[in-house]
């Protein structure tokens, strides 16, 4: 007597996937639990208080971007850093959601922490992820996983998203221009871009959720001048079609050992869910 294999169901509806598409960007829901949260919070607090410190791992990168008294505070790889952080990225749900809207199995790129303290955290501008990421090809072949360590809202500096921007190419000049013009973070954009509506939709994530977007979508976050932090991880990930690119720099290109036009794997850069 044989009994049929069962798959089990997919994360998000077709729907879902189809939102993400048309938007650039989609609410994946709840990720993890209040006791995982709590585990990456104290570890988030001992990286940054450990930071240089010789003879324990450490993250590529620790910063902070804000300026005029205000902090952001950027962490880049820290799952190099925090054994919690790693089993992070073996998350099965995380993994599977991240294929449906890729298309198949993604790589990470990087990780980045986004810390906005309470009370005076900072703005990050309004951008694009790829034309950060010179490094990997084509732009539109990569997506990042964000997933909220805090209740994240317009209080304390939810992101802000333009729906269909992923649609409109590398635009991170006009961006760039846009904040030249004007540091009003709600306004700078003006209404249009071309012939195309521009309409920022805050977008609050729960605590522990995962929110989704693509590298091309317009995106940033205002001060957060709360009496709550802003924590949250970005898991960066690389697509079946991405590939190395050695055109300019990037933080993690010193772990890169593809040859251009191969795909980018590795210890830095694993499979997510494996």
């Amino acid at each position: 007597m044989s009994t049929a294999t069962r798959t089990a169901p997919s994360p998000l509806s077709d729907r879902q996937v189809a939102a993400y598409a048309r938007d650039g960007f989609l609410d994946g829901g709840p990720l993890l639990t209040i006791a995982e949260v709590d585990e990456l919070r104290a570890e988030l607090d001992r990286v940054i208080a450990q930071r240089e410190r010789r003879g324990i791992p450490q993250p590529v990168q620790i910063v902070n971007m804000g300026g005029d008294g205000l902090e952001v505070w950027q962490v880049v790889n820290i799952f190099q850093a925090s054994p919690a952080f790693a089993r992070l990225l073996t998350n099965p749900r995380l993994a599977a959601m991240l294929g449906q809207l890729a298309g198949g199995p993604v790589h990470l790129w990087h990780d980045q922490i986004q810390y906005k303290p309470a009370g005076h955290g900072g703005v990050n501008w309004w951008h694009q992820d790829a034309p950060y990421w010179p490094v990997l090809a084509p732009q539109d072949s990569l997506l990042t996983a964000w997933i909220a360590l805090d209740e994240v809202s317009l209080d304390n500096g939810c992101m802000s998203m333009v729906p269909g921007s992923h649609r409109w190419g590398d635009t991170i000049s006009h961006l760039h221009a846009c904040g030249e013009r004007s540091r009003d973070f709600w306004r700078s954009l003006g209404e249009v871009y071309g012939d195309e509506p521009v309409h920022v939709v805050p977008r609050p994530v729960q605590l522990g959720g995962v929110h989704f977007h693509h590298a091309l979508t317009w995106h940033g976050s205002h001060e957060n001048r709360s009496n709550r932090p802003r924590r949250a991880i970005a898991v960066h990930v690389q697509t079946p079609r991405t590939v190395y690119d050695p055109r300019s720099g990037h933080v993690c290109q010193k772990f890169i050992t593809a040859k251009p036009g191969e795909a980018v794997t590795g210890p830095a850069f694993p499979a997510i869910g494996s």
